[in-house]
């Protein structure tokens, strides 16, 4: 339940501070770091195989998912409005020779939305282990 909570206040968090802030990598960023910061506490932690293990790997999902979908769902949203043109001109700039012309603005797309997911996860990450070590 925790983590369908984070991946909504991460999502909100980016999309309402990407519509009123300057830079968005840095509202990424710090908004996926804030709600790991706010949830970091002690992990809980699981026997396997005798060994005990940090339950972390859900934080930096949380922030993936949530980073990754807005930005996703933006770049595509907006690419769809300008029929493709911008993302055609930026894609004919790049030395990318193994994608196709035409589906060139999806990778880019496709590109835009992972790296969002990792800055989104790692920051998150970050704000979760911070909060272990403050806490």
């Amino acid at each position: 339940m925790k983590f369908l909570l984070r991946i909504i206040l991460i999502a909100g968090l980016v999309f309402a501070s990407g519509l009123y802030l300057p830079w968005p990598v840095f509202t990424l960023a710090s908004s996926a770091f804030l709600i790991g910061l706010i949830f970091g506490r002690k992990p809980r932690r699981k026997r396997v195989y005798g060994k005990s293990i940090p339950h972390r790997p859900m934080s930096f999902w949380s922030g993936f998912i949530a980073a990754a979908g807005v930005w996703g769902c933006l770049a595509y949203w907006l690419d769809k409005q300008n029929e493709a043109v911008l993302s055609s001109r930026i894609f004919g700039i790049l030395p990318v020779d193994f994608v196709s012309a035409d589906s060139g603005p999806m990778f880019l797309i496709i590109v835009t939305t992972l790296i969002a997911g990792l800055l989104g996860g790692l920051s998150s990450l970050s704000g979760q282990l911070l909060g272990e070590a403050v806490k």
